[in-house]
This record gives C-alpha cells, structure tokens and sequence, in this order.
C-alpha cells in the first residue's frame, strides 16, 4: 500500500518539475514568486539606490525624503545614439547600457526599504500630481508647489530612482535618478556607481535633464 503512493508523489514531482521547465524554456509567463521576482528590486538595488539618494537628492535640514512609489521607466527615445553616448559619459559597454535599458523599459513597484538614516514615504504619481499641480497653469506650476509645500514642509521635493544593473563581479551598478523641488527646480542623470572600500559611489554621471 506505501509503494503505489510513493510512486505517485515521484509522478506528480516529475509533472511539477517538467511543467516548471517547459515554462522557463519557452521565456513564458512564471508564477506568482517569478513575477515578484522580476517586478521588484531587490536588497542590492536598494542599497545602490539609497547611497546614490544619499549623495545626490538628501539634505541636511530636511528630516524626511518623498520618494515614488514605482522605478522611472527610461524610454531612451533617441535609441542607439543615446546609449553610445551615456556608454562614453559613464565609462562602461553599451551592451551594459542595453541591459539597463531593457530591465526600465516599464515601471516597477517600490518598497520603503531605502537605508536613508530618515524617515522616507513613498508618494504615488497620482498623489504627486495631486499636490504639484496648479489647476489653471498645469503640473509643476508654482501655485502647485506652494500647496506641496503646506502639505510637506520638511520634504526637499519628490526623488525617484530607476532599476539597478549589475555587472557580474557586482562591483560595478548603473542607475538613473530624477529629484523635482519646485517650479522650475529639479534634475535628472544616469550615473555609474562603484563599490568603494566597501560603499557604493558615484563615479560617473551623465545629466539628462535640468530644471
């Protein structure tokens, strides 16, 4: 009687195990963890990311940070002319850059999990827009950001950050971030960041928009 039941626990394995190869195999849709997996980053993009907020977007007198609650999604409209020269600018391949453009071709899903030494909150687009936007001038007017002020007086302004590729040694992240603080305030760049005696930095920075 144990026999036959064993046998069929091996057979229904075997079925898992093959149904789970023939998925990865035709690059078809995964399950619920390999969907997670590819939609969030994970604990070493939040550490590139939060010591590129560190060095780049925080200051000192403002006690907390609002951040967006998804990655930017870098659409590179001028193709293949814009990663040769974000690969010169930043001093890695294209092929790297490639890499990175394909992982921010949409948007991922964030969590407050940015090691920032404050408070950080996450704010959704449509929050954002909500509080920046002047009804009669459109979003980003000053009258807007005079309500996002009264809203967030501590906060310097809105951050977002991109996805994070590696290259294989893991010593070597390329990342985008974006911060907007007002009318006319803000800016954006693509930067490489190295792990130095231990801590990410940025070596490199390429700006792809100013305010």
């Amino acid at each position: 009687m144990i026999q036959p039941a064993r046998g069929a626990a091996r057979i229904a394995a075997v079925m898992i195990a093959s149904a789970c190869i023939a998925a990865c195999g035709r690059g078809g849709t995964r399950g619920a963890a390999g969907e997670a997996w590819e939609q969030e980053a994970d604990s070493a993009e939040y550490a590139v990311t939060s010591a590129l907020l560190r060095e780049k977007v925080l200051e000192p007198d403002r006690p907390y940070v609002l951040i967006r609650d998804s990655t930017a999604a870098d659409r590179f409209q001028d193709g293949e002319d814009i990663v040769r020269q974000t690969s010169r600018s930043l001093r890695v391949p294209a092929s790297f850059v490639r890499k990175w453009v394909r992982l921010n071709a949409r948007r991922h899903p964030l969590r407050p999990a940015f090691a920032l030494g404050r408070d950080t909150r996450l704010i959704t687009r449509g929050e954002e827009d909500s509080l920046t936007t002047d009804t009669a001038r459109g979003p980003m007017a000053d009258e807007g950001w005079k309500k996002f002020a009264e809203r967030h007086p501590k906060a310097a302004g809105v951050a977002w950050v991109s996805r994070v590729v590696f290259t294989p040694d893991g010593r070597t992240a390329l990342a985008s971030y974006g911060m907007t603080c007002g009318f006319l305030c803000g800016q954006g760049a693509t930067v490489r960041m190295d792990r130095v005696r231990g801590e990410w930095k940025v070596t490199a920075s390429a700006t792809t928009w100013v305010s």
